[in-house]
């Protein structure tokens, strides 16, 4: 969760139950990090996990503006993986648990819209 406290943006990491993690990475934690569990928590980790299981790793931005959930973006490499997690253990820990496998993912075909009218 990103927020910014007395002008200074935040981040927060929460695992999928909810529970604030130990961590920062590349932004200060809040210094007194909101609970951020909700009601509508379950509802986020469940989009979340449908939108990435194609992708080995792939972080999912979401804004909640009112009672609407809104995909802000998909990010396959965060930080252009320049950034790291401290403490350093967590760093460790986290990549640890990402499986690479070195074939092609295979996407979902998306049917190619047309807006205009080529005359076919």
């Amino acid at each position: 969760m990103n927020s910014h406290v007395d002008g200074v943006k935040c981040g927060d990491y929460d695992d999928a139950s909810g529970r604030l993690l130990p961590l920062e990475r590349v932004f200060p934690r809040s210094p007194n990090a909101p609970e951020h569990v909700g009601e509508i928590w379950p509802t986020l980790v469940s989009l979340a996990e449908r939108l990435a299981a194609p992708f080995p790793h792939v972080r999912v931005d979401f804004y909640i503006v009112g009672d609407r959930i809104l995909i802000g973006e998909l990010t396959f490499i965060p930080g252009n993986a320049l950034s790291y997690f401290e403490p350093a253990e967590w760093d460790a820990r986290l990549g640890d648990l990402w499986e690479l496998d070195l074939e092609p993912v295979p996407l979902p075909r998306f049917e190619i819209l047309r807006f205009y009218d080529d005359g076919s």
